[in-house]
């Protein structure tokens, strides 16, 4: 169990909860990659695959959208560093 099990009541819930969010997280990924392969089938198009996913932004919302998802992409960056 991971180490956080030690502090709390039900060291269980740490498990059931570590469990949860990896399910979550690779459902949720894999419905935003599919949704995005749905929108623009020809991957052979992008400049850049790394960045596809920005590419799709504003063919999906605009450019409020590609707006928005730069600067949670920088500040996720920043946040993982």
């Amino acid at each position: 169990m991971p180490t956080l099990a030690e502090d709390v009541k039900k060291p269980r819930h740490v498990l059931l909860a570590t469990v949860v969010v990896c399910l979550f997280t690779g459902i949720f990924g894999g419905s935003l990659v599919y949704l995005g392969q749905r929108l623009w089938p020809n991957y052979h198009s992008f400049a850049n695959v790394e960045t596809a996913f920005v590419d799709v932004t504003p063919r999906v919302g605009g450019s409020l959208l590609f707006q928005a998802m730069v600067l949670l992409l920088v500040l996720a960056n920043l946040g993982s560093g």
